[in-house]
């Protein structure tokens, strides 16, 4: 019996179970949804996403900051202390 008791414990120690949707909300951080990934043709999560879920589990990132125009990236770095020219 101690045989089949181990074998059921190792089957159930590698079931995992999935998430309906991709990943789940973890305090209070909006999900990043696998439909809308894949929706948009791509099946990984972005910097951004990636580090938005690292960070709702605790683990530390480095914030990202997106700059869509020139003028955006200068005023990002003169705020974040890099010298100008």
């Amino acid at each position: 019996m101690h045989m089949v008791r181990y074998r059921r414990n190792q089957q159930i120690l590698t079931q995992v179970p999935l998430p309906a949707d991709g990943f789940h909300a973890v305090a209070g951080h909006r999900p990043v949804g696998r439909r809308q990934r894949l929706s948009e043709g791509r099946e990984l999560l972005s910097e951004p996403e990636a580090k938005r879920i690292l960070a709702a589990y605790g683990v530390p990132v480095v914030e990202t900051r997106i700059a869509s125009t020139v003028d955006e990236a200068v005023a990002l770095a003169e705020r974040s202390g890099c010298p100008s020219r």
